[in-house]
């Protein structure tokens, strides 16, 4: 899992372009005038990976994925990925992009595609 705040997080994480493009549009909406997001202390956005399993998810949102709450979610057919959003507490708010085209685990995708149906 890649977690970003910033757009030197997104470099340095080397995503294929297409995923890159949209994390780099979310960050700079959010964290531009009117929204001025603090992504400290408002929130941030993980990115999956092969890698991420149930268990590891866990330890960033809060929820074991299978269980848990999206606030949204949909596909973003330009960018090939999805986009859930979880609100944890008043303020903070974890964006998950989970790419489509790359080898996520199916537990993971399988869920994501329920919700975004």
């Amino acid at each position: 899992m890649i977690i970003i705040r910033s757009i030197s997080d997104i470099q340095k994480a080397r995503l294929p372009t297409h995923l890159a493009r949209y994390i780099e549009k979310l960050i700079i909406g959010i964290t531009s005038p009117p929204m001025h997001i603090i992504p400290e202390d408002d929130g941030h956005i993980i990115c999956i990976t092969p890698s991420d399993k149930d268990v590891s998810l866990c330890e960033k949102i809060g929820l074991r994925w299978a269980e848990s709450m999206f606030e949204g979610c949909s596909y973003v057919h330009d960018h090939s990925c999805y986009h859930a959003v979880f609100i944890r507490g008043n303020q903070f708010t974890v964006s998950v992009i989970v790419p489509s085209d790359q080898n996520i685990d199916p537990a993971i995708i399988a869920r994501i595609v329920r919700e975004a149906a």
